[in-house]
């Protein structure tokens, strides 16, 4: 996707995340991880909620953990970020 000059954004993360889980690869999702922070979109509420849904089915449950731990300390968090921890 990138290579071909198109960039991921708050929607597309989300669904690459998915898949992503649903694989389940915690390697390929930090691979997005870092993506996702070198792109500025670690902030997103959106983003975020889904990279602690694909650490959660991935069994990472330590970063899933780490991630909310983070999200919360500035609020960025809501209720489904509780709900999927």
């Amino acid at each position: 996707m990138m290579r071909r000059g198109w960039h991921p954004d708050e929607y597309t993360f989300p669904f690459v995340l998915k898949a992503c889980g649903e694989l389940p690869s915690s390697r390929c999702g930090s691979s997005v991880h870092a993506v996702i922070c070198s792109s500025g979109f670690d902030s997103n509420v959106f983003v975020c909620n889904a990279l602690m849904a694909m650490y959660a089915r991935c069994d990472t449950l330590s970063y899933a953990r780490q991630l909310f731990d983070e999200m919360f300390q500035p609020g960025i968090c809501d209720i489904v970020s509780w709900n999927t921890i």
